[in-house]
C-alpha cells in the first residue's frame, strides 16, 4: 500500500486543467498497465491472484522477522499485531491508537445493535487500526483532483461502505 504525495493525475503533463475525463480514465489506464507488466512476470501456469487483506493479518508466526504482539506495551494494546509491522512512515496509525486509547480509556468497539446476539459470540475481533489500514482502498483514495474533492468524495461515499463490503465479499477472508 502506498500514500501518494498529491492527488493522482494532480498536474499531470498529459491532462490540461480543463480535462476532467483524462484524469480518471488514467487510473484505468494505469491499473491496466500494473497488471499487464505483472502478468508478463508470471509463467503460463500462473495467475494474479487479488485478495482485499493479506489472509494471515493477526495470527502468530505470520511475518518475517517475526514480531510478537506486546498489549501491555503497545499504544494501540494489541493482542494480535505487533506495532513492529507499522513502518515508520506510517506513525500516523500508532498516533492514532494512542489517541483511542487515552480519550476513550480503551480499545474502540463497535457492536451491532441491530443484531440479535451478542457481538463477541461467534465474532470477527480485530483491534488494532491496521487491520482498516491493510484494506485495499486504491481505487477510492487516488480518483480525486484536490484535496478538497477527495473530502467530499470520502463523505459521501462513507454510507456505502458497509453495503461495499458485504457486495464484495471481502470480510469471510478473516473467519
Amino acid at each position: 500500500e502506498a500514500t501518494p504525495g498529491q492527488p493522482y493525475g494532480y498536474n499531470n503533463e498529459l491532462n490540461g486543467e480543463n480535462s476532467m475525463n483524462n484524469v480518471f480514465n488514467n487510473v484505468e489506464n494505469n491499473m491496466r498497465e500494473r497488471r499487464l507488466d505483472i502478468k508478463a512476470l508470471l509463467h503460463e501456469d500462473e495467475a494474479l491472484l487479488c485478495l482485499t487483506h493479506h489472509p494471515r493479518l493477526g495470527c502468530e508466526d505470520t511475518t518475517v522477522p517475526f514480531s510478537k504482539a506486546d498489549p501491555l506495551n503497545s499504544a494501540s494494546k494489541s493482542i494480535f499485531v505487533s506495532e513492529a509491522h507499522i513502518c515508520e512512515a506510517y506513525e500516523r496509525y500508532l498516533v492514532m491508537d494512542r489517541y483511542y486509547a487515552e480519550r476513550i480509556g480503551h480499545k474502540a468497539t463497535f457492536n451491532d445493535t441491530e443484531s440479535n446476539r451478542a457481538a463477541k459470540v461467534d465474532h470477527i475481533y480485530m483491534d488494532e487500526t491496521l487491520f482498516g489500514a491493510a484494506a485495499s482502498c486504491l481505487q477510492v483514495t487516488m480518483q480525486a483532483t484536490d484535496v478538497s474533492e477527495a473530502f467530499t468524495l470520502y463523505d459521501q461515499l462513507t454510507p456505502l461502505t458497509p453495503i461495499m463490503l458485504a457486495l464484495g465479499a471481502a470480510t469471510p477472508i478473516f473467519r
